[in-house]
């Protein structure tokens, strides 16, 4: 009777410590980006002629909404489904006076 009795509370504990560590490696998984973009209504969306997957886009902000780093409106994604849009890397920004329409 006391063997049983110990096995279930092992079996109890063993399994809310299999719990704790799966919401635990839940909460750590990687998350989607949250993109300032995806906010924001992009207004041109073109396809790559390289890739099937690949699609750029461009957005325009508001007068009042406005900053600096707005002149840097060129986006691509690699799923439309995701709406996750992406600013392409620093060493490949145009000039700051260049909008993209």
């Amino acid at each position: 009777m006391i063997n049983k009795f110990y096995f279930e509370v092992f079996i109890y504990i063993f399994s809310i410590i299999i719990i704790i560590m799966l919401l635990r490696e839940r909460y750590f998984m990687e998350k989607f980006q949250s993109n300032e973009e995806q906010r924001k209504t992009i207004y041109s969306i073109i396809p790559s002629a390289i890739e099937s997957e690949l699609y750029f886009g461009s957005y325009i902000t508001a007068g009042e909404d406005k900053k600096k780093e707005d002149v840097d409106n060129f986006v691509y994604t690699r799923s439309l489904e995701s709406n996750a849009w992406i600013k392409v890397p620093e060493n490949s920004l145009l000039n700051n006076k260049t909008l993209l329409r």
